[in-house]
């Protein structure tokens, strides 16, 4: 993903860096950022809690913005039964058929069953972590969600 990245934004005139690292052990210094993203990552991390919002929290500047693209637990009656039936049984091929790597997305059901916080529960989660106005925006019927905060100055 880095290498496509980096492709895509070659001849672009501002330099952007590209960095792999440890989302529970990031290598910035404190308050670096004025904000920082993620975006279907957290169910990556193997400690996911408030121990890695508190990672993310500290690299960024008072009053800067953590924003948070996550997979959710369907909020619309059935959904939750389709998405079940449907998610380990097409998403590995679609996904496999597009990017050639089916094994790629065998995981993702997994993970999404595993534990994902609802919508409520990971808000409060970035409050425990020192954010505040903290908000949040189902997106798909809640399949998704939509979270930001400020970093309390």
């Amino acid at each position: 993903m880095l290498t496509l990245a980096r492709q895509k934004t070659a001849e672009q005139t501002r330099h952007i860096p590209y960095v792999e690292a440890d989302a529970m052990c990031l290598s910035f210094g404190d308050e670096s950022f004025d904000a920082v993203t993620i975006a279907f990552g957290l169910r990556n991390l193997a400690q996911f809690c408030e121990r890695s919002e508190r990672a993310l929290h500290r690299v960024i500047k008072p009053g800067g913005r953590l924003v948070v693209l996550e997979c959710s637990h369907p909020i619309v009656p059935g959904l939750q039964a389709v998405f079940d039936f449907l998610l380990p049984r097409i998403l590995p091929r679609i996904g496999g058929m597009i990017s050639g790597s089916r094994i790629a997305y065998e995981y993702l059901p997994d993970s999404v069953s595993a534990g994902f916080l609802i919508s409520k529960a990971l808000a409060s989660l970035m409050e425990q972590s020192g954010f505040s106005a903290v908000k949040y925006q189902n997106l798909t019927g809640g399949i998704a969600a939509l979270h930001s905060g400020t970093k309390t100055v």
